[in-house]
């Protein structure tokens, strides 16, 4: 595995939803996981990551730190963040920006 872009790995990230497009939706399927496991459809009509308890379908805690189960075949709106939008890479700075943002 690959070091994780996050230095501090709080998890903030993973509480956000994820818009999925075609592609990262293959991308999952090759990493061997089933659609209908990890997609769900929003009020929208649009494709997300299935949310368990407000947090990724694919988050999981390794030695107390949150982790993702498919780093490697991650989304691409996962691969860009926080660099998405000037978002700061900072969780604390991340958050106030975030509450700025609703």
């Amino acid at each position: 595995m690959k070091p994780h872009s996050c230095k501090t790995r709080c998890g903030y990230c993973c509480t956000l939803r994820v818009r999925l497009k075609w592609l990262d939706i293959l991308r999952i399927m090759r990493a061997g996981y089933k659609k209908k496991d990890f997609v769900v459809r929003g009020s929208d009509g649009k494709r997300y990551i299935k949310m368990i308890g407000n947090k990724c379908f694919f988050l999981e805690k390794k030695n107390k730190k949150p982790s993702c189960k498919i780093y490697e075949h991650r989304p691409r709106v996962c691969r860009l963040y926080p660099h998405l939008r000037g978002y700061a890479q900072n969780c604390s700075e991340l958050k106030k920006t975030f509450k700025k943002l609703i």
